[in-house]
């Protein structure tokens, strides 16, 4: 990892991490923007959270609890796009544009093409976060199973000095009652 991503990790997700995550997705959808944008926005806004884990914690913990809002922010941006709509029908109209100039003015192809490159980069920067926690996790499992080998011999060592220890303490019961059985020996022949 590079420092950058170091820098950026963190834990806990606090609720001022959250508004400002829920915002920047809000504002995205209802511009007309994805919501991989929104993690981008969220991302920069934030400066401790990649855009990969404002997705995670977007998808797994918020989206459902906003789902109203969304389905708002969507509801505006579909009333944005169609009048977005019925301005570029009323330009088509006019003959002395060329249909690329039109979208061109409207910006509405260009931002497409933008928010799918985004999309794609974000997507990108999301698997290859994934990818090495993903790593990270497969070295814990092997750290974890090699501690589990270490336990067992452990455990079985105990064991043994348990066992050990019981057959001193045995020994040590017969030598008491080897003594005193001795000391008897000797006041009887005195």
């Amino acid at each position: 990892m590079n420092e950058s991503t170091e820098m950026k990790k963190s834990s806990i997700w606090t609720t001022s991490e959250d508004t400002v995550l829920v915002q920047s997705i809000l504002e995205s959808v209802s511009q007309g923007k994805t919501q991989l944008h929104g993690f981008n926005v969220a991302s920069e806004r934030l400066k401790s959270r990649t855009p990969g884990s404002c997705g995670f914690r977007w998808n797994s913990e918020l989206r459902d609890k906003y789902k109203s809002e969304l389905a708002e922010a969507k509801k505006f941006k579909n009333a944005t796009k169609s009048k977005l709509t019925l301005v570029e029908d009323s330009n088509r109209s006019q003959p002395t544009e060329k249909p690329e100039e039109k979208s061109k003015q409207s910006g509405i192809a260009s931002v497409d093409i933008h928010d799918m490159q985004e999309t794609i980069k974000t997507l990108q920067t999301f698997l290859k976060e994934m990818s090495r926690s993903l790593n990270v996790l497969k070295q814990a499992q092997a750290t974890i199973e090699k501690k589990d080998i270490e336990i067992n011999n452990l455990q079985q060592t105990v064991e043994g000095q348990r066992d050990r220890i019981k057959n001193l303490e045995h020994i040590e019961n017969q030598w008491r009652e080897f003594s005193v059985f001795a000391d008897k020996v000797r006041s009887s022949s005195m």
